[in-house]
């Protein structure tokens, strides 16, 4: 599905992710829109709506709603996908559900690249779901050993690498 973005009315999160709604889309339930501000991000993009392709419906990631493209016919900037309602960044203490969410794509041959703690959305529950397929590959049983290795110090990160620093005022 082709979907215009002068149709969104939309909230900026970080430069290239929004939050939106569409009259038509989600039954008028926010969704997310993410684009390719520049032209190089256009292959990020691909290989992220193409990960959505592999994952869908297997309950890795929110479920993918359409392309994004620039007025009614023009190319395609980017994709929009369901919002996770009331999801929060993981920590440590959901290694165990982030490595199952994990070890769900790794059954698919494909490893997330990007594991930072953002990147699992935490819901009610301790139900995890993964987001940001921008680095997202197929490849070998080793990489993907060494990147679920690898996720208990990401969890573990103090940083706000991946997302954004709350400033209180």
């Amino acid at each position: 599905m082709k979907l215009n973005e002068l149709d969104f009315a939309q909230e900026h999160l970080r430069q290239r992710v929004r939050i939106s709604t569409h009259p038509e889309l989600n039954d008028g339930k926010p969704v997310l829109i993410k684009l390719a501000v520049w032209p190089w991000e256009i292959a990020s993009m691909e290989t992220e709506t193409t990960a959505y392709e592999c994952i869908r419906d297997r309950g890795i990631g929110p479920r993918f709603l359409g392309h994004l493209t620039e007025g009614k016919d023009g190319r395609v900037v980017g994709f929009v996908a369901e919002w996770v309602q009331d999801a929060k960044a993981a920590g440590p203490g959901d290694l165990e559900s982030c490595r199952k969410a994990l070890g769900r794509l790794h059954e698919l041959g494909i490893k997330l690249g990007d594991t930072n703690k953002h990147n699992f959305l935490v819901r009610e529950g301790h139900d995890v779901v993964l987001v940001d397929f921008e680095t997202a590959k197929k490849c070998s049983p080793q990489e993907l050993a060494d990147e679920m290795n690898a996720l208990q110090e990401r969890l573990e990160d103090p940083s706000f690498r991946g997302g954004v620093e709350v400033i209180c005022e």
